[in-house]
């Protein structure tokens, strides 16, 4: 039994890496977001938004506004990792970041001959050369 006036904190990635409900987690599996996938999980299994009462009330208009600039973008550009990217590593904090961020190579879709270096992160002087790895991005 839980004292009354306990703090009780959530870890949602442990929830969200159970094996049970999500074999494999640390796959990337976008298949267990389907319509048919989630209708197996108990309710709170998948909580990216919080749940029950203290529910984020952005949680639609978030992820409508993620598929839509997704949608957009995708519409025109393909994107990869930037040539020695590496696997990402998460840093414990409140979300799970990836420690140094995420380079990627985004390349104008049928232009063979124009990329994009979007990593604004970068000071403009430290971003990578976009020749050298257009040949790399194209051949995916």
């Amino acid at each position: 039994m839980v004292p009354r006036n306990a703090r009780i904190q959530l870890f949602p990635y442990i929830c969200q890496h159970d094996p049970r409900w999500f074999p494999e987690p640390e796959v990337f599996d976008p298949a267990r977001f389907l319509p048919e996938h989630q209708s197996t999980l108990p309710q709170f299994a998948y909580i990216p938004f919080d749940g029950g009462p203290r529910v984020c009330i952005g949680n639609t208009f978030a992820i409508m506004e993620m598929t839509l600039v997704a949608a957009t973008l995708l519409q025109n550009l393909k994107v990869g990792l930037a040539v020695g990217q590496g696997t990402a590593k998460p840093v414990a904090l409140m979300s799970l970041p990836p420690k140094g961020g995420v380079r990627l190579w985004w390349t104008r879709r049928n232009v063979q001959d124009a990329a994009l270096n979007l990593d604004t992160r970068l000071p403009r002087g430290q971003r990578s050369d976009v020749g050298r790895q257009m040949t790399d991005c194209n051949a995916q």
